[in-house]
Formats: structure tokens, sequence, C-alpha cells
């Protein structure tokens, strides 16, 4: 799950009758200039429906699973001990099996609604408390971003369609400790151009893991993503970021998707995230009136892939592999 990483990340969505005019001019350019749109722009279906979610005493929950604050611990240290990482990678295993899980059952005609039930049954079978879930307000348990949506989407009363892509965003609770993933699936047939991003989306990722071990630059994780989204005239989406994992949803370091200059170093046992989100075009992003969905202005696609990692000395473990 991402964390936004510019304060003065400004939000426009709120002047619709601007932005509406503004959009449907993009369009018309979109849809002349390009060969390959064959998929639904979307729009949130409001109101968000209000469904409660019970847990059973086993099932530790977060500390704004009740109130929707969550507490900050102390992660001015952020490397992490051994017990800490035995308890993160368990949290991680349960967060991927949950999203494979969730993947395999995905069909035209379901609904992101349908798929926060799947999550939210999964949890129970898991014992673990869905992470998203009143996370400062945050109504679901799972982000469910379709098309041109392209982080934050909550799950709604939308059918899915064939020519569909959706990124799902899984974290989870278990034992006291946070597990965070995010995969981008194909529903249906879906265009070259659409199997293209989503291909580059996961190799940004993949070749980012490969420069990680302690001693190297944090900053390595942007320049290697950017450079690959540009190499493939793509463009990364620089107003959220990857971040720590563990008693906190979100904690430091926070680690930026694009190239940027900073010195701080990866440090043997840090544990985060990577998990970039790569756009087909070059586009700003805007958020709805929601406070969490956020699209592409431009209406092109998204596509998203996270892993949770652990820095060794010489390497890096994927913890959220199963």
């Amino acid at each position: 799950m991402l964390s936004i990483c510019k304060n003065n990340f400004i939000i426009f969505r709120n002047l619709l009758q601007k932005f509406n005019h503004y959009n449907n001019l993009v369009k018309q350019k979109f849809f002349s200039t390009t060969n390959f749109l064959s998929y639904e722009i979307i729009e949130p279906k409001y109101p968000i429906s209000s469904i409660t979610r019970n847990f059973p005493k086993d099932i530790l929950l977060p500390d704004y699973a009740i109130n929707g604050q969550p507490n900050k611990h102390n992660n001015s240290n952020y490397v992490k001990n051994p017990n800490d990482i035995e308890k993160i990678w368990n949290s991680c295993k349960i967060a991927k099996t949950i999203l494979m899980k969730t993947g395999e059952q995905l069909k035209i005609g379901m609904t992101c609604e349908d798929i926060d039930d799947i999550v939210y049954n999964l949890c129970l079978k898991y014992k673990c408390y869905p992470s998203p879930l009143n996370y400062s307000g945050f109504p679901k348990c799972v982000t469910t971003s379709v098309n041109n949506i392209a982080v934050h989407g909550i799950p709604d009363q939308r059918q899915l369609q064939s020519g569909d892509i959706i990124s799902i965003d899984v974290s989870i609770y278990y034992n006291g400790f946070h597990g965070d993933c995010c995969h981008t699936f194909a529903i249906g047939d879906c265009d070259q151009q659409a199997k293209h991003l989503m291909n580059v989306a996961e190799l940004c990722l993949y070749e980012a893991i490969k420069i990680c071990r302690s001693g190297q630059r944090i900053s390595a994780i942007g320049k290697t993503i950017e450079n690959i989204a540009r190499k493939y005239e793509m463009n990364v989406v620089k107003e959220f970021c990857g971040h720590g994992v563990g008693k906190d949803l979100h904690e430091n370091p926070q680690i930026l998707h694009y190239d940027h200059n900073s010195e701080e170093i990866m440090i043997e046992n840090m544990i985060f995230t990577i998990e970039p989100i790569i756009l087909e075009t070059s586009a700003n992003v805007v958020m709805f009136d929601d406070g969490w969905t956020v699209a592409s202005e431009n209406d092109c696609r998204s596509a998203q892939f996270e892993h949770t990692i652990w820095i060794r000395k010489h390497d890096s473990v994927i913890l959220t592999e199963i």
C-alpha cells in the first residue's frame, strides 16, 4: 500500500465542472491519436456501500481498527531484529497468498465489492486483519484500481469487463506486523498495449530489486525504475512511494520510484516495499472527491506491482513470494 510522499500534492478534483471540460478535451485528443484504446474509463460509483466487518477475538487488530487513527511507533531506528524479520516475513507470506488466491477467482462480471468480500473471507481464514480497513478511514479491506485508476481505488459495484486491467493491493496485519504486496491482473482478453504496460511495470519492479543490498543508495531504486520506464516510453507516478513495513503499515524509509538525488543508503535488515505505478503515457494524476481514488489526468491506464523486501549484506530477499 502506497504512502503519499509529496506534502504539496494539490487536489483539483473538487473543481468538477472545470475539470470535466478539460478532461473532455484531453479525451478527444487521446481517442484520435491512439489505436489501442479498448477499455472503459472508470469513474468511481458513489455512494460507497458501508458493510460492517466483524473479526473473532483470536484475530489481533491494529491500533486504528476502531477509531481510524493509526498511532506512530518509534521508527527512527528502522533496522529490524531477527524476531521482527521472521514475523514480518510470515505476514508477507499470508498477504501474497491472499492476493494470488483472490486473483485466481477474478472473472468477467464480478464487482470490486465481490473482490473485497473475497479478501475479507480469506483474512478470516488466515486469522489476520486487512490493513487498509479503517486506516485513516479507508472503508474497505483492499484497494482495487481499474484501468485509468492509478492507485487507492475503493471497491464498488462496477462489474469487471473483458479488457480491464486491475491492480489489487493486499496488505494484512498478523501477529503485530504488516505485510504488503500488489499485482496487476488482466480480465478476459486485454489488448497488446495493456499486456506491454504490465510487462514493463513488472520489469521495473524486479530490476529495482536486483540492485538492492546493504550499502547501496536507496535512490538507485528510483533511477533504475525511471530508466526502464523511459526506455519503453512510459511514465512513473511520482506522487506516491514505497515505504518501510513493520509494526506500522507505513514506516521509514520512503522509497521514491523516480530518479532523484539522495545519499541515504540501504542498511542490512531494513525491510521496505518497492511498488512503482507505471503509466502508459506521460500524464499527471488527480484525486477524486473521496480523498482516496487517484486517476491519471488523461485517463491513460496504469499498472502496479509490489513486493516487500529484506535487505541483506550482499543482496535482498523478496518476502512477498510464496
